[in-house]
């Protein structure tokens, strides 16, 4: 079997990146498929995980990341409109040539066009945010917002439904998606690192007891209010401290961070790629999220066999914790501090849900989620 994956880049080290670069090296390696993936941007840079030799990587350098900050909104698109042309072009000669089985695509700009593209492949959507958040217009003239992200949806939608399938993160998702679509699947995103890379005792028993967030420092993310919740539970155990790892401007953070006087117990730090080696250094993790599409740092660290606390919303924690069990899941900036402060009392509890979480992590193991994907491919040939 032949795959294509299309996506911009693969030198970000996002969610994304690392699960598109993982599931090429499994399809590749462990099933014996042809995997190519066909990049836009990133020519030169180093990609953000480990990529398998036996995975073919076309860099087609259309550029759509290049800044045009000193161009008119007029010739910047039409700068944009002669890439689309470029992109459409390059990528029909590569899917042409290769004739693939499976072409995935992240639902970026190829979605525009590529049902076009008579290359005898089935086509597939992977998205990776949910629908509620997908296509939303936060630009321009606050009145006209509302009916702009509407049409803009509408058209999203007339364009999903020339691929053959559609596969989405959680169920709940999946069921907003199959209102308008006919083919609509559910896979999760899987673990990144083996069981075994991840359960092992903790490395230094002596150092402060750690609450753990992990994500990239971005609005999404929440951790502005979550350094406002430890500004209230931490003077109730000073023997705790919080770090926060991520990739992106810290500087708000830190200024907040500042205010609160919260400098000997909160610790912004950038990106850890070894994130591993964080969970097996932690006790409790923080899920402080507003909103995601699954949220993969949240199994993960289950896998460490850290319990957890999470905002809850209509994707991702509600169908990866089970409340009281493996985690808490709370509405409110008081509720998440005092459920964080009852793990942080308690020993115990934090122990037990801590093993519970790691055996309900077990779900997206990576072998069992690969599987789902390749009886998806074998289904649609």
């Amino acid at each position: 079997m032949e795959i294509v994956y299309l996506n911009p880049t693969l030198c970000n080290p996002d969610g994304i990146e690392r699960v598109l670069i993982g599931q090429a090296n499994y399809m590749a390696e462990t099933m014996g498929y042809g995997v190519t993936v066909v990049l836009t941007d990133g020519k030169g840079l180093p990609f953000g995980y480990p990529l398998s030799p036996k995975v073919k990587v076309v860099q087609l350098d259309i550029g759509f990341y290049e800044p045009m900050s000193r161009c008119s909104t007029f010739r910047s698109w039409g700068i944009y409109y002669r890439k689309m042309r470029r992109y459409k072009q390059r990528l029909r000669e590569e899917l042409m040539r290769i004739r693939p089985d499976i072409t995935v695509t992240m639902l970026r700009r190829e979605l525009n066009f590529l049902h076009t593209i008579a290359d005898g492949s089935r086509k597939i959507g992977w998205v990776h945010l949910n629908r509620q958040h997908y296509r939303v217009v936060n630009f321009g003239y606050w009145r006209l917002r509302p009916f702009l992200t509407r049409v803009w949806q509408a058209l999203f939608i007339a364009q999903l439904k020339h691929l053959d399938a559609l596969v989405t993160l959680t169920d709940t998702d999946r069921r907003q998606w199959a209102k308008d679509l006919p083919h609509v699947v559910t896979i999760p995103n899987p673990l990144s690192f083996s069981m075994d890379t991840v359960l092992r005792e903790r490395q230094d028993s002596s150092s402060p007891k750690k609450v753990v967030a992990v994500g990239r420092y971005a609005y999404q993310k929440g951790f502005d209010r979550l350094i406002r919740i430890w500004s209230k539970v931490q003077p109730h155990h000073p023997g705790w401290q919080l770090h926060i790892y991520g990739r992106g401007n810290i500087e708000p953070y830190q200024r907040l961070l500042d205010s609160l006087q919260l400098q000997q117990s909160c610790f912004l730090h950038p990106f850890q790629r070894d994130v591993q080696s964080v969970y097996r250094n932690a006790d409790i993790f923080a899920f402080s999220s507003r909103y995601e599409g699954f949220g993969l740092a949240l199994p993960e660290a289950m896998q460490g066999g850290l319990p957890n606390v999470s905002f809850v919303f209509s994707y991702g924690p509600r169908e990866i914790i089970t409340d009281g069990k493996d985690g808490f899941l709370v509405e409110t900036e008081g509720q998440f501090a005092q459920r964080l402060s009852l793990l942080m009392d308690d020993e115990v509890l934090r122990l037990r849900m801590g093993q519970e979480a790691r055996i309900s992590s077990f779900r997206y193991e990576r072998e069992r989620v690969m599987q789902q994907w390749v009886a998806l491919f074998q289904s649609l040939r």
